[in-house]
């Protein structure tokens, strides 16, 4: 299962320290889609699941635009109050329909 974090330092730290098996990418590395629909389309249906910081979550929006709405693809929010390895574990248990 193929998982990416839109995640920020404290995130990237944490899935470097950890060798979690997930892609992580930055706000900045969104930045450069440019709202570019088919690009934003070809990197999400890359993974199954997306996952961003609850600081990310509102952001992402006026980045990307309404591209991740209308494909289903949105992210689902990670706090810092829980640890990243139990979230990985509850999506990954999860079922998606």
């Amino acid at each position: 299962m193929k998982i990416c974090i839109i995640a920020d330092q404290k995130h990237a730290d944490e899935v470097a320290a950890n060798n979690l098996a997930v892609d992580v990418t930055t706000m900045d590395n969104l930045k450069k889609f440019n709202k570019d629909k088919k690009l934003i389309k070809k990197w999400a249906k890359k993974y199954q699941v997306l996952l961003a910081t609850d600081a990310n979550i509102k952001k992402i929006p006026v980045v990307l635009g309404p591209v991740l709405n209308r494909i289903g693809m949105f992210p689902q929010p990670v706090s810092h109050d829980e640890p990243l390895s139990k979230k990985l574990d509850d999506v990954k248990g999860s079922v998606k329909w």
